[in-house]
């Protein structure tokens, strides 16, 4: 994600990330901010929160961090806060072994009452399996949470993603396409892949399995 607005191409970057999940390779998803201005451009959206259990200050463990976020234990956002588990442990970056496929699932959604929630998706190896729509008050800091079980009759990489259908403006100014103020920033929000290994040999197995060349192209 490359500044606060899902659309075009932070929209094509994310369906290019999933693709490249099922066929086997996988780079933890990341957000940032392009910020040019200070109107319009604002620092801050994306970001990239890392489930981090070191130490605060001068005890900030440097390798530590780098590590979780190498293994992908984060969600990127431009507002809305997402926990997601499988089987009550297994959080964003792990793979956890379920055969027969039966899984639990625990999402939790939160946000400050300026960031709408109005979907939670459930993406399982590059689809939208599941939609569940949002009703809560803008005022109630947990907009969503539920717990449910998902049957997945081979390995699968499962991604939790958050929309919201107000726009973030004033709170981010950034313009649209169409330069109308309340067609802003939307709220915004997925996290990296819970990866669930159903065949039992201890490994996700993507669905497309195939070899990516990772580099820049010879222009000689």
């Amino acid at each position: 994600m490359n500044g606060p607005n899902f659309f075009r191409g932070n929209q094509e970057a994310i369906e290019d990330w999933l693709h490249l999940i099922n066929l086997g390779s996988y780079y933890p998803i990341v957000g940032n901010s392009d910020s040019h201005a200070t109107t319009g451009g604002e620092p801050g959206y994306a970001r990239t929160y890392v489930a981090y259990g070191g130490g605060k200050g001068e005890a900030f463990d440097a390798a530590a961090f780098l590590k979780a976020l190498r293994q992908g234990r984060s969600f990127v956002t431009n507002g809305p806060l997402v926990d997601v588990r499988v089987n009550g442990a297994a959080k964003p970056g792990d793979t956890l072994t379920v055969k027969g496929g039966t899984v639990t699932v625990d999402i939790a959604v939160s946000s400050a009452p300026w960031v709408a929630v109005d979907e939670v998706r459930i993406i399982i190896n590059g689809r939208r399996s599941i939609v569940f729509p949002v009703a809560a008050d803008e005022k109630t800091p947990e907009k969503f949470r539920l717990a449910f079980t998902q049957t997945l009759d081979r390995d699968g990489a499962l991604v939790v993603e958050v929309l919201g259908r107000r726009s973030l403006f004033p709170v981010v100014q950034k313009p649209t396409v169409d330069g109308l103020a309340q067609n802003a920033s939307l709220p915004y929000a997925i996290t990296n892949p819970i990866f669930i290994d159903v065949d039992g040999n201890g490994k996700f197995d993507p669905v497309s399995p195939a070899k990516i060349r990772v580099g820049i192209p010879d222009k000689s």
